[in-house]
């Protein structure tokens, strides 16, 4: 699965960690460092596995797969990332 950034987010790197705004809400999420890893690498045009797969090497924690399925599940909802 491929996700896309929606053009109306403004996103601001703060130390490792995102701030999303989103403008048509009036409302910001802050988000953590595997978080904004796993956006980052959605935004550079990786899939949902690979960005995964990326942040398993990255954080060996065994629940990588499942907090970041999880996170995009309430990334969609919040109309943070939309599917392509």
């Amino acid at each position: 699965m491929r996700v896309r950034v929606p053009e109306y987010l403004r996103i601001t790197k703060l130390d490792d960690q995102l701030v999303i705004l989103d403008g048509r809400k009036n409302q910001y999420f802050a988000v953590n460092a595997s978080g904004s890893a796993f956006i980052q690498f959605l935004q550079n045009g990786y899939s949902v596995n690979e960005a995964i797969h990326k942040l398993e090497a990255r954080y060996p924690l065994g629940t990588v797969r499942k907090d970041m399925e999880q996170f995009l599940k309430e990334l969609i909802s919040q109309g943070l990332v939309e599917e392509t």
